[in-house]
């Protein structure tokens, strides 16, 4: 977790929970009653913390991925190329450059008027692999796909290939991710 994340909460005047997927294993902290899951990092997780979030997914919760490296490895059962398969529906793309996204129709039909999204150049930067029946909701600016919707069961999975999170943090900056955000169920 780093700053950007925290300041998610504030900016949108909401309240958040931050659940670990250790505290989910010792029940300390539970997925049960999530309506929207944001997850910002999700590269190393382990296999059954991925089926915890695709159950509540398929039960009816909306998944939003920041995380072009989602559903990478588990240290203890190795790759998870199956499921990121089955939650994301796609392949992990390859290393590109860009510095925004920029909303399609359907984005701002359903988001509203959002403006551009800031991303930081450098890392964690993919190509978006958009899977058969998935919407494309962000591209890059030379219109490449950057993030999709696809339905899961009752739910929805939001996968963006580029993560605002980073270290410089753009996603607070004038643009639109904070009314992304704001305008999810």
């Amino acid at each position: 977790m780093c700053s950007s994340d925290l300041m998610l909460g504030e900016r949108l005047g909401a309240w958040l929970t931050f659940i670990g997927e250790n505290h989910g294993r010792r029940g300390l902290q539970s997925l049960d009653l999530a309506r929207i899951i944001i997850a910002p990092r999700l590269s190393h997780v382990s296999r059954d913390f991925a089926e915890t979030l695709a159950a509540r997914v398929e039960a009816g919760a909306t998944l939003v991925i920041t995380d072009p490296d989602a559903f990478s490895w588990d240290i203890e059962t190795g790759p998870l190329d199956r499921m990121r398969t089955r939650i994301v529906g796609s392949t992990r793309g390859t290393a590109r450059t860009a510095d925004s996204l920029v909303p399609t129709a359907e984005a701002r039909k359903r988001f509203g008027d959002i403006g551009t999204l800031p991303i930081a150049p450098g890392g964690g930067i993919l190509s978006a692999q958009v899977p058969k029946g998935a919407v494309t909701l962000f591209t890059y600016p030379d219109r490449a796909p950057a993030a999709f919707s696809r339905g899961m069961g009752k739910g929805e999975v939001i996968a963006f290939a580029a993560n605002p999170f980073g270290t410089r943090a753009p996603g607070f900056a004038a643009g639109g991710w904070t009314a992304f955000f704001a305008s999810l169920p």
